[in-house]
């Protein structure tokens, strides 16, 4: 048992010794069941193809480059979206990265840094990280990107931060307020996602290890839960970053229904239903306040609030 999981099947193939002391290397290749670990997923069915309802979700160390990187990485950027994640001690700057964990629909790659060293972003992650075609969904990005800019020179682009994300939704939800702070990972995944929390007690305790307890991701060979805590840590993240996108469209959606609802004008009304930035602005905050539907009444009403500005930015 390792925070709240039990691990199961796990089948290691020796593969002989490395360069790097008395570390074994191992071909590591285990599963994470979709029903018990994204139980939203059969809700999302349109985003699935009918070739990814699969059972499980598999992950695999790659901490060698023979048989191994190549195959992972070309598969990485076949991606248009990717969900990325990093561990280590004090994953910053001055830090030491081990664990950079890639995710795709169906599969998670945990590479080892800290076996891998440098080389491995010369080979081709640091190709993948700077794309610009491909989006990368990563929960708080700051440390991650301080982290590969300061010590291996690569820059990361085109992010999505499900943090920056939830933030913004949070925002829309309560009318321009701000929470009191930042939400993690597994407080994201819960909320939006609607996973149980029994299933994010690895996620909730991962985020609150100490500095000393932060050194176990250099053991090597890596405990088999840590492995699976690690996967766990990207799997969402792909899914999080569509149902926020969702919340961040609801605005958007709601200005969209008011032409709908404004398509029984007759053709001389529809000439005072302007996209100046004035009617588009007081439309969506007396929307807001009032939770009324576009009528005549509001439209009146409207229109005599962006006369009033209009003659106060006159004068």
């Amino acid at each position: 048992m390792f925070f709240g999981h039990e691990i199961l099947n796990v089948e290691f193939t020796n593969e002989g010794k490395t360069n790097h002391g008395n570390i074994q290397e191992h071909r590591l290749q285990e599963h994470l069941e979709v029903e018990k670990f994204q139980p939203y997923r059969k809700k999302m069915a349109s985003v699935y193809d009918d070739e990814d309802e699969e059972e499980y979700i598999n992950f695999e160390v790659i901490d060698q480059f023979h048989e191994k990187f190549g195959p992972a990485v070309m598969h990485i950027k076949k991606q248009r979206v990717i969900g990325v994640g990093a561990d280590g001690v004090e994953v910053f700057q001055h830090g030491r990265l081990c664990w950079l964990q890639i995710s795709t629909k169906n599969k998670v790659y945990l590479f080892d840094i800290l076996v891998l060293g440098a080389r491995a972003f010369k080979n081709g992650l640091s190709m993948i990280l700077e794309n610009k075609h491909i989006l990368k969904v990563i929960h708080d990005c700051r440390a991650v990107a301080g982290c590969l800019v300061s010590q291996f020179g690569v820059k990361l682009t085109n992010v999505f931060d499900t943090q920056v994300a939830d933030v913004m939704s949070f925002l829309s939800e309560t009318g321009g307020f701000l929470p009191d702070r930042v939400s993690t990972l597994q407080e994201v995944v819960s909320l939006h996602l609607k996973v149980p929390s029994s299933q994010l007690l690895s996620l909730q305790m991962k985020s609150q290890l100490t500095m000393e307890e932060r050194e176990m991701w250099q053991k090597r060979p890596c405990p088999v839960p840590l492995l699976k805590v690690m996967a766990l840590s990207v799997i969402h993240l792909q899914p999080l970053r569509l149902v926020l996108l969702d919340a961040l469209m609801t605005d958007y959606v709601t200005l969209v229904d008011s032409y709908l609802n404004s398509s029984h004008f007759q053709p001389d009304e529809l000439e005072h239903v302007s996209m100046d930035p004035y009617h588009l602005l007081l439309y969506t905050v007396v929307l807001k306040q009032t939770g009324k539907q576009f009528t005549h009444s509001l439209f009146d009403s409207l229109g005599e609030c962006v006369g009033a500005a209009q003659r106060a930015q006159a004068v």
